[in-house]
């Protein structure tokens, strides 16, 4: 049985054009409902306002864009990392 062993290249690209918005509550860690386009991200913003007057202790959020990303190899081969 003979193997053939080469390095390949890979690439890192966008699996979907679709980017996903949420915010979280830094206090309590409660999330917004997920917005899957920028033109509906203002749900989350509307979310953490609502959400810390209703908590007026909790004033800090973070804010997340969320995409898939996949790993592709190319068909250049290349040589093997030395260090």
């Amino acid at each position: 049985m003979k193997s053939i062993m080469r390095f390949v290249n890979w690439s890192l690209g966008l699996a979907s054009s679709t980017i996903e918005f949420y915010a979280a509550c830094v206090e309590c860690g409660e999330s917004s409902p997920v917005a899957h386009s920028a033109g509906e991200r203002q749900v989350s913003e509307v979310w953490a306002l609502q959400h810390a007057g209703a908590n007026p202790s909790h004033r800090s959020f973070r804010a997340y864009q969320v995409s898939a990303w996949s790993a592709t190899p190319d068909d250049t081969v290349g040589d093997p990392p030395t260090s």
